[in-house]
């Protein structure tokens, strides 16, 4: 609403007349000091105190002199705006007023305005030639469109008189509108999310990231949700695949930090961003973190003979390589092999060219194990790596040989030769395991061993290795005299033989009487003898057989002997001569024998 003051009260004289002298010789209007300026105040409405208006003008000038005068105009109030402020000037006689231009002062807390000048040029376009018109453009030199609470503004006016005298103008605050201005500051939060991940770790080694969230704005967030879904690969501790951090409130410039601890399951490069969740749907990303996860990937293989015979040396090769691309530090060999067995030299650890190959999983090849603690492996006996591995029985029964390799980098391969000896018939199997700690340095976390494994089994050979031998109790023999043939047949093996057999075919000149042995004849009609066979003839062992005949004839006869068993593939043979005499003979050369 317009207020409307009443002209006489407003009216201010006395501070805008000045004194003129007879004459003017220079323009001194940018030469005056503050002293040679008059000052008037006018304050209104009296009580309220909304609108001040405040005149300086000079106290002396010449006559015809251009002059300068400002009228600052304050809204005085701390809350009340004020709207189309109108000032109407009244000029005295022989005062003339060149020019008005609303200016705004450099002190004042309001907001910039146009000038009158501006106005006015503003005005000038649209207006016509008639005096109405023109009457306006001079009624709006004077408006001040707003003027906000503590705000100044001044005119700079420009005036001149042809007359000596008191001359000057009265200016009446013709109207102005109050307006109760209400402000509410509209504040906002500002998230700042960063994300910090290390750039390389190890596979079997803890992940730690850090989110740092910081509210760079000027009000609080109240409750909000940061997550953050983790890449395929990367799990929790406790085996979950996102992380979720509740924030119950953040003030201004306030910063919060989370750290979580992961794990990576397989190595790779892994990445993923947080984010921070609002209420109204508004969402705050983090730049996406990196992290490259490595392993030392151990690969073994134990070389040997597939079979080889009883006490005979058995060479080993085992070589170790990592496929990975991490060290594998202060690397261990570790070779299992039965009691039985005699390990009979060892190499030195040395480096190879060859490598193993990498993922072998055929029975009796190298087979990477899982990753277990120590506490683990030694509850489940290490069942859980490899299913050909030794049991605990079959541990407990065995001998242990360690190596240290050391420290294996990334593509490097290293080998160690051994012989061992058996005397044992069996399948002797051997184990190799190359192992590696890999844990949290300096922490309390248990350590985790990283274990490759490689199974090997060698066929220890015994076979039996018969012998036989026939002899004749006399030679020669006198007709009708008995003679007893023995026949031995030892294992001078390994191993024992099954079903070993005898038989027997006499000379025409011979004729069976007895027999005796390990085994019973079987058949005696006619020349041939045959004896049951002996189930088994260990090894060392030996059997006799006794076959006792008479003699029927002269002549050379020869006893022949047959041998089977199990390891023969074919009979073995032997005969033992004898010379048949008479007693007539027999006497002659018994004669001739003593005397020479």
């Amino acid at each position: 609403m317009k207020r409307k003051l009443i002209p006489g009260i407003l009216t201010m004289l006395t501070c805008l007349t000045v004194g003129l002298p007879l004459s003017a010789q220079e323009d001194r209007n940018n030469n005056r000091t503050s002293e040679e300026m008059s000052q008037s105040t006018l304050s209104l409405p009296g009580g309220e105190q909304l609108l001040e208006l405040r005149a300086e003008t000079p106290q002396q000038v010449w006559v015809g002199e251009s002059y300068d005068m400002k009228i600052h105009v304050t809204n005085t109030s701390d809350s009340v705006e004020l709207h189309d402020v109108r000032l109407q000037p009244n000029t005295l006689k022989s005062f003339e007023i060149e020019s008005v231009e609303l200016q705004q002062n450099q002190q004042s807390k309001g907001k910039k305005q146009q000038s009158n000048n501006e106005n006015q040029k503003k005005n000038k376009q649209n207006a016509s030639s008639d005096n109405q018109q023109e009457a306006k453009i001079k009624e709006n030199r004077w408006v001040i469109p707003s003027l906000s609470p503590g705000e100044t503004k001044t005119f700079l006016v420009s005036a001149t008189s042809d007359q000596e005298g008191k001359k000057g103008l009265c200016l009446f605050v013709k109207s102005y509108t109050p307006a109760l201005c209400l402000e509410t500051e509209v504040v906002q939060p500002e998230l700042e999310l960063v994300k910090q991940a290390p750039k390389e770790q190890h596979l079997c080694k803890i992940i730690e990231y850090s989110y740092f969230v910081k509210n760079g704005g000027d009000a609080e967030t109240g409750t909000f949700t940061i997550k953050d879904q983790l890449a395929d690969g990367i799990l929790t501790e406790s085996g979950k695949d996102q992380l979720t951090f509740e924030v119950d409130n953040l003030a201004p410039d306030e910063v919060r930090k989370f750290v979580a601890r992961v794990r990576a399951t397989k190595t790779g490069e892994f990445s993923s961003r947080a984010v921070a969740e609002l209420g109204g749907d508004q969402t705050v990303k983090s730049k996406k973190s990196s992290t490259n996860v490595i392993n030392a990937d151990l690969a073994i293989a134990l070389e040997g003979p597939d079979s080889e015979y009883i006490n005979t040396p058995l060479k080993y090769t085992v070589r170790v390589t990592n496929h990975g691309d991490a060290v594998a530090p202060d690397t261990m060999l570790t070779v299992n092999f039965p009691e039985e067995a005699s390990l009979e030299h060892t190499g030195e650890v040395r480096k190879s060219d060859k490598k193993v190959q990498q993922n072998q999983s055929d029975e009796n090849e190298p087979t990477k194990a899982k990753k277990q603690s120590k506490k683990d492996q030694k509850e489940s006996g290490n069942n859980n790596q490899n299913s050909n591995r030794l049991n605990n029985s079959q541990q407990d029964s065995m001998t242990e040989e360690t190596w240290e390799l050391g420290s294996l980098q990334p593509g490097q391969s290293k080998l160690i030769n051994f012989t061992l000896r058996s005397d044992q018939q069996e399948t002797l199997r051997c184990e190799a395991v190359a192992s590696f700690v890999c844990g949290q340095e300096n922490s309390t976390e248990e350590e985790i061993e990283v274990t490759s494994i490689s199974m090997l089994e060698t066929e220890i050979i015994a076979i039996p290795a018969l012998m036989l031998t026939l002899v004749d109790s006399e030679d020669p023999v006198v007709d009708s005299d008995e003679v007893t043939y023995t026949i031995v047949v030892k294992n001078q093996g390994d191993a024992a033989d099954q079903n070993v057999q005898i038989e027997a075919e006499l000379p025409e000149s011979l004729t069976y009487v007895d027999s005796s042995g390990p085994s019973k004849a079987t058949s005696t009609e006619g020349s041939n003898i045959a004896f049951k066979p002996v189930k088994t003839l260990a090894a060392g062992d030996k059997l006799t057989w006794r076959v006792t005949t008479r003699s029927e004839g002269q002549g050379d006869g020869r006893f022949l002997v047959k041998l089977t068993s199990k390891s023969l593939t074919k009979p073995a043979s032997a005969e033992e001569p004898t010379q048949f005499v008479s007693q007539k003979t027999k006497k002659s050369n018994d004669q001739d024998d003593e005397n020479n």
